[in-house]
């Protein structure tokens, strides 16, 4: 009867310890499976749209130009957080994408114009350059933007965006 007993107290041990176990082991979580750089800004140390260079944090927008209508410009923000001047060399890159929103998947955006720059920056500067793009360019963003008030209607889809450029 006594090795019965304890046949059974070991089994249920067992059972209970492996229960508690798997249950600390695989206890429901939320998945990280989102991009890198947007979970970096959901804990506040570069926003989305910003790109590490050389210690530098850039970012770009694309914005029409305030003096010339029907023109536009890619607006890149360099800013040096550190207590020494910097220098990179960045690379100002516009993209088009043919946005179709009923699409599955988004194809890939396509480079339409980019433009390398030498930046320095002081310590706890920042700068800004304005750059124009060409005049093609603009118009073809102009009649992308004409459309795009229609949520379900096919048109391009234009992004800035900066890199840094090795050497």
């Amino acid at each position: 009867m006594r090795g019965t007993m304890q046949w059974v107290a070991t089994f249920a041990g067992t059972g209970l310890l492996t229960c508690a176990a798997t249950l600390v082991w695989c206890w429901p979580t939320t998945t990280q499976a989102d991009d890198p750089v947007a979970q970096l800004a959901q804990h506040g140390s570069i926003a989305a749209a910003q790109t590490k260079v050389d210690g530098m944090l850039a970012s770009t927008k694309l914005v029409a130009d305030p003096k010339r209508p029907g023109r536009w410009l890619v607006e890149v923000e360099v800013r040096n957080d550190t207590d020494v001047a910097r220098s990179a060399k960045i690379e100002a890159v516009l993209t088009e994408v043919d946005y179709q929103p009923m699409a599955r998947v988004m194809p890939m955006p396509r480079s339409v114009w980019s433009q390398p720059e030498n930046i320095t920056v002081g310590s706890h500067e920042r700068i800004v350059r304005r750059l124009p793009l060409p005049d093609g360019l603009c118009k073809q963003i102009a009649a992308s933007k004409v459309g795009s008030d229609k949520p379900m209607a096919p048109h391009k889809q234009f992004n800035a965006a900066v890199r840094a450029i090795a050497g």
